[in-house]
């Protein structure tokens, strides 16, 4: 699928084309949606209205493309006759540049790259409606043939050696998220080796003690700050605030 592709491809900061090869060898329980996916599906609406309304287009939605490769396959947010429209959100917003060009992140770039392999040569550009840190911005993205042409490569590339194989691409590390969520045999048991367990405890201590130094080094800056409200050291400061909670009187409405 295109939106495994940043993946395969080597550009995706939370997933790795190990983690690909876990789920495409049927090895990762199956995962309930969470705040952030519910989050994402009920904004991703919004953006497509938003995106029609800003191209007064409009194009089809929720539409599932396979290629005549049979390598590669992509669900798309939009799709018209000759451009595609990938809705986005982030907290991030180092990542994206101006609005109306195609300074978005290398992940997108490459998924949009795919999506442009499966809907064929007849697509010419991508819009991405993006919601950045509460801010609407609509990109744009040519169609870039020599990177098209790569991301296909890659995908047959990951079709043919790393899909079918036993066991992992080596050197690539899996994700947490990927790891927790492998099927476990009931009871089952294994021999490790020690190292790891030593590794993961010199690890676990040396997290503790940075807490505790952060900690100590917080209540240093407090203390030094006295009273006040603001502490500033050249080109830093430090500020103090305090959360309060109010209620509603409940009764007084009534």
């Amino acid at each position: 699928m295109a939106s495994e592709m940043p993946a395969i491809c080597g550009v995706d900061p939370y997933r790795s084309v190990a983690d690909v090869w876990a789920r495409k060898r049927g090895l990762i329980a199956e995962q309930p949606a969470n705040d952030a996916m519910r989050r994402g599906s009920y904004l991703e609406r919004g953006l497509l209205d938003w995106a029609r309304d800003e191209l007064g287009r409009d194009f089809r939605r929720d539409t599932m493309v396979i290629h005549g490769d049979g390598v590669c396959g992509a669900n798309f947010d939009g799709l018209g006759d000759e451009f595609i429209v990938e809705a986005k959100t982030s907290r991030v917003s180092n990542e994206w540049g101006e609005p109306g060009t195609d300074e978005i992140p290398d992940r997108v770039k490459v998924q949009v790259a795919a999506q442009m392999h499966v809907a064929g040569p007849a697509v010419v550009v991508a819009y991405i409606p993006a919601l950045i840190d509460m801010d609407l911005r609509l990109y744009r993205m040519e169609r870039d043939e020599a990177l098209v042409e790569a991301v296909a490569g890659r995908a047959a590339w990951f079709k043919r050696e790393v899909w079918p194989s036993e066991t992992p691409p080596e050197g690539v590390a899996m994700s947490l998220d990927t790891l927790r969520a492998i099927k476990r045999v009931p009871g089952a048991s294994c021999a490790i080796d020690p190292v790891l367990i030593e590794a993961f405890e010199r690890a676990r201590e040396a997290k503790l003690q940075a807490e505790m130094d952060e900690d100590a080094a917080k209540a240093a800056l407090m203390l030094a700050m006295g009273d006040a409200e603001i502490g500033e050291a050249g080109d830093w400061r430090a500020v103090m605030s305090r959360v309060t909670r109010h209620s509603i009187d409940v009764k007084g409405l009534q």
